[in-house]
C-alpha cells in the first residue's frame, strides 16, 4: 500500500522537487509541516496543535508564534518591526516598562477632538513637553543639569515649598525688591 501511494503522488509531484496546483489539505490529529535544512539550523514546524497555529522552532524545542484558538496572536519571542507599527486599538504593556531608543525619543500626545496636542521628547540630554498645536512651544523643560522651566504661569493650589534660595523677578528681569 504505500509503496502505490508514494509512487502514485510521486507522479503528481516528483520527489526531486516540482509544483503543486491545486489545494493540498493535511487531515490528521495535530498535522504538521516539518521544514529540516539539512546543513543549517534551526529546523521549523508549523502545525495545527490542538486548534492553535503554531510556528515551533523544533531544533531548540520553542514555540515562535502562535494563532490561539480565540484569534489572538502570541509572539514568544522579541519581534523587530522593520517599518514600524500601528495599533489602532489600545496598547497594554504588562511588564511595566516601556522603552522608546532614539537620538530624538519622543512620544505624541494627540487628542482627536479637542486642542491642544502635545508631545514629549527627549533630545540633547533635555527633556521637554511641547504644545504642538502652537508651533511647539515648550511647555515644560528639564535640563540635562536639573534646571527646570515652565513658559507661563504656574498654578500651584496646595502651595509651593521652597528648601533653598528663592529668586523672583518681574517680566522685564529686574528684582522687585
Amino acid at each position: 500500500f504505500s509503496t502505490t501511494v508514494t509512487n502514485s503522488i510521486a507522479t503528481k509531484l516528483p520527489l526531486a522537487g516540482g509544483s503543486l496546483t491545486g489545494n493540498l489539505s493535511i487531515t490528521k490529529n495535530n498535522p504538521v509541516i516539518t521544514f529540516n535544512d539539512t546543513n543549517n539550523n534551526p529546523d521549523y514546524q508549523v502545525g495545527n496543535v490542538n486548534g492553535v497555529l503554531r510556528f515551533q522552532d523544533i531544533t531548540n524545542n520553542a514555540t515562535r508564534f502562535q494563532v490561539n484558538t480565540d484569534g489572538h496572536v502570541d509572539f514568544l519571542t522579541n519581534v523587530d518591526f522593520a517599518s514600524g507599527i500601528d495599533v489602532t486599538g489600545g496598547l497594554t504593556v504588562t511588564n511595566g516598562e516601556l522603552t522608546i531608543t532614539h537620538p530624538a525619543a519622543r512620544i505624541n500626545l494627540t487628542d482627536n477632538n479637542n486642542d491642544s496636542d502635545f508631545r514629549i521628547q527627549v533630545e540633547s540630554g533635555e527633556f521637554t513637553i511641547r504644545d504642538t498645536t502652537n508651533s511647539f512651544v515648550s511647555r515644560f523643560t528639564i535640563a540635562s543639569d536639573g534646571t527646570t522651566t515652565i513658559a507661563n504661569n504656574l498654578n500651584a493650589e496646595a502651595g509651593i515649598d521652597v528648601t533653598g534660595i528663592l529668586t523672583v523677578q518681574d517680566a522685564s528681569g529686574s528684582d522687585p525688591t
